[in-house]
């Protein structure tokens, strides 16, 4: 078999195969693993066969649990050749583990045939449009948008249990300006806060994500909360989605609830190279 050629490139020359990628798709792609490319020091590699690039590989060698393959990609011409090329990566670059989206239609049938052990990372759920959920009010409590006045006091909700991830207090921020957080009050205190995010590469989903004040869970204010959510985003024309932890049962429940269905699953593939 003729040899595949590894070129090590900015991300910005590997754009374009991003985007294809994106259309084989079957869902949506979540912001977090985007984010991860951006802040990280990952290594952007272009996959060439003689003079025609036929795929492209993401890597991020700097954490300590191990080399991670964050995305892979080949078009569809080389796709028979896909499982040789996945060997020759990883034994080149000692890949350990890679991320796999199972709503990708190449990635997850190759990680299944090729063999490789894996493990649940996240669970993704989506919500069928124009879906009707009934009355949505609940006594005492008042849903509207953030505003920046209060910013301090929606960082401070949403850094309980480690929920936002997406940066401090000025990505935070940046997040109220684009309209995108809305609070739960009760008797004028804000004991929720909840997003509608765009998706940044699927951007026809909406991530829909939620917190309740550690003092006020269990009442049936975070249903309430996710059922406004769903709402604006199909108001906005786009399609709520939402990604969990596999053990966060009671976001589980509380989703299922408001008519979200289990729809895919991020995982972690355990990687070897001898695949040839």
């Amino acid at each position: 078999m003729n040899e595949y050629i590894f070129h090590e490139v900015a991300i910005n020359e590997i754009l374009y195969l991003r985007n294809m990628q994106t259309k084989d798709l079957k869902g949506q792609i979540f912001d977090s693993l985007d984010e991860h490319i951006e802040l990280a020091d990952v290594v952007c590699i272009q996959i060439n066969f003689i003079n025609e690039v036929i795929g492209y590989a993401i890597i991020d060698d700097k954490d300590d649990a191990g080399i991670f393959l964050l995305e892979f990609y080949i078009v569809l011409k080389h796709r028979k050749n896909a499982k040789y090329i996945m060997g020759k990566l990883i034994d080149r670059y000692h890949c350990c583990q890679w991320f796999v989206n199972t709503q990708d239609s190449f990635a997850l049938p190759l990680m299944v045939e090729s063999g490789f052990s894996y493990s649940l990372d996240g669970l993704i759920f989506s919500a069928i449009p124009l879906q009707y959920l009934g009355d949505i009010s609940q006594d005492g409590v008042k849903i509207e948008i953030a505003i920046t006045a209060e910013l301090n006091d929606i960082y401070d909700l949403v850094m309980q249990d480690g929920f936002y991830s997406g940066g401090g207090v000025d990505a935070l921020a940046n997040c109220i300006e684009d309209k995108e957080i809305y609070l739960l009050r009760l008797q004028e205190k804000i004991i929720g806060a909840g997003f509608v995010s765009p998706l940044l590469r699927t951007p026809k989903y909406a991530d829909i994500a939620y917190i309740i004040d550690k003092k006020h869970r269990q009442k049936g204010y975070a249903t309430a909360l996710v059922k406004v959510l769903i709402h604006i985003s199909l108001k906005n024309g786009l399609i709520p989605t939402a990604l969990t932890s596999p053990t966060n049962k009671a976001s589980r429940k509380t989703l299922e609830k408001c008519g979200f269905y289990l729809d895919g699953c991020m995982i972690i593939a355990t990687l070897n190279g001898d695949l040839n």
